[in-house]
C-alpha cells in the first residue's frame, strides 16, 4: 500500500520511480555505487545487498534493474568497453604508424585498471549467471564495436591488411586477460616470486609484455592471418 499525505484537500501519493528519467537516475546511482565498492573491494567482495544499501534501495528494487550481481557488473563492463572503443576510434581519426598504434593500445589499456579487472572475470564469472537477453545485448554490443573499430584499424593503421583489425582486437582481448592474471598474482605468489631470483621470469610487467606481443603480431599480420585461416 502506498503511503499518503494530505496536499491541500487531496491526498498526495508517494509513488515509485516510474518515468524514464527517474529510472535512468536510479540505474546510474546503482552503477555508481557498485563501481565505488568494486574499486574498494574487488568483485568477489561486493554483494547486491551492499549496493542496495548504498543507494538506499530495497534489495528487491535493485533486482528490477539488474536481475543478478553478474548482470550488474556486466553493465559496468559495458561502460568500460565503451570508453575503450571511443578512445581507440579517436586515436584513429587519421592514419598512424603501427608503432604509434601499439603505443596507444599499451598506454590506454594500462590506464584502465577497471577494464582489466572486469575482463579478468568476464568469461569465467560474469557471463555465467545472466539471462539470454542480457547475454545477447552484451555480445551484440561487443560485436558491433569490434567490427566498427576493426574496420578503422584496417584503414588507418599503416601496413595492416584489410580484415586484420577485428581479429587483432580479439587477440588483444585474450592477451590482456592472460597478462593481467599473470601480472597480478595472489599476494603469497607475488611474495614467493620476489623471494627467489630463480622465479624472476614470473614477475610480469604488463605494459612491457603487451607491447612486445603486439609489436610481434603487427610485424607480419598478413602471414599470421592466412596461417590461422588455413
Amino acid at each position: 500500500m502506498h503511503r499518503t499525505r494530505m496536499h491541500g484537500n487531496r491526498p498526495a501519493v508517494r509513488r515509485r520511480a516510474v518515468n524514464g528519467e527517474q529510472k535512468a537516475r536510479r540505474r546510474r546511482a546503482i552503477l555508481d555505487a557498485a563501481l565505488e565498492l568494486f574499486d574498494a573491494r574487488g568483485f568477489e567482495r561486493v554483494s547486491v545487498a551492499e549496493v542496495a544499501a548504498r543507494t538506499r534501495l530495497a534489495k528487491g528494487t535493485l533486482y528490477l534493474y539488474f536481475p543478478t550481481r553478474e548482470a550488474l557488473f556486466l553493465a559496468l563492463l559495458t561502460e568500460q568497453f565503451e570508453a575503450f572503443f571511443d578512445a581507440l576510434d579517436a586515436a584513429l581519426e587519421r592514419p598512424v604508424s603501427r608503432d604509434a598504434f601499439v603505443d596507444h593500445l599499451v598506454r590506454d589499456l594500462h590506464a584502465r585498471p577497471r577494464l582489466l579487472r572486469l575482463i579478468a572475470v568476464m568469461h569465467t564469472v560474469l557471463e555465467r549467471n545472466v539471462d539470454l537477453d542480457t547475454a545477447l545485448e552484451f555480445k551484440r554490443f561487443l560485436a558491433a564495436r569490434a567490427q566498427a573499430s576493426g574496420a578503422r584499424i584496417d584503414t588507418r593503421v599503416r601496413g595492416v591488411p584489410t580484415g586484420f583489425g577485428q581479429r587483432l582486437l580479439l587477440w588483444l582481448h585474450a592477451l590482456a586477460i592472460g597478462l593481467h592474471h599473470m601480472a597480478e598474482p595472489a599476494p603469497v605468489v607475488r611474495q614467493a616470486i620476489r623471494a627467489d631470483p630463480r622465479l624472476a621470469a614470473f614477475d610480469i610487467d604488463f605494459p612491457h609484455e603487451l607491447r612486445a606481443m603486439l609489436t610481434r603480431l603487427l610485424r607480419a599480420p598478413a602471414r599470421s592471418t592466412s596461417r590461422l585461416d588455413g
